[in-house]
């Protein structure tokens, strides 16, 4: 019994030294004295340099831009999908080749183990370019599974989500200014929708 309470107190006084040196410490770092160097006493520039660029003032315009990433989209678009259920055999275009209404664009082989039946060839209900071929040879589809996504790309709508911090930036009445890869910026006419 006796130990158990040399135990406790022994514990007790480490504990209480701990907190002592610890608050002495933080008492020193806040109220210590303060330390100059001879350089700073002197006035001379021990800080880092900032670089600065100096110009003439002259009339202009101020420009603040809002730099948004997008997506360039077919306003008229279709997707392609087979009339039976079964293992793509056959992909006949790719991405941006141009399709014709009518064209078989894909076969489908409806074939199961044991039954043999004729390749379905998947036509296209629309002309257009091809924009995605989510599928490759040997998938299997079923009548909801779209082989073909086929666009007019006469008509483009270029869609964009706008960060709240920035929708104060962005009026109606603000000209917009695009650019896009591989071709010259051009001066578009947006049309807003929420």
């Amino acid at each position: 019994m006796k130990t158990g309470k040399i135990i406790s107190i022994t514990v007790t006084i480490v504990i209480i030294a701990l907190i002592l040196l610890f608050a002495g410490f933080i008492a020193l770092n806040f109220f210590g004295p303060q330390k100059e160097t001879a350089q700073t006493q002197q006035g001379s520039s021990s800080r880092s340099a900032s670089v600065v660029r100096v110009t003439p003032v002259s009339l202009g315009t101020i420009e603040r831009s809002v730099i948004i990433n997008g997506e360039i989209l077919a306003r008229n678009q279709v997707t392609i999908y087979p009339t039976t259920a079964g293992r793509i055999v056959e992909l006949r275009y790719r991405i941006g080749n141009r399709v014709n209404s009518g064209d078989v664009v894909a076969v489908v082989d409806p074939s199961r183990p044991g039954d043999v039946y004729a390749h379905n060839p998947v036509t296209s209900t629309v002309s257009g370019t091809v924009l995605n071929v989510p599928l490759n040879i040997g998938d299997m589809v079923t009548t909801q599974s779209g082989i073909y996504v086929i666009g007019d790309l006469s008509s483009l709508l270029v869609e964009t989500h706008v960060p709240e911090r920035f929708v104060a930036s962005v009026r109606r009445e603000c000209a917009r200014f695009y650019g896009l890869k591989r071709s010259a910026e051009k001066h578009l006419t947006p049309k807003y929708s929420r």
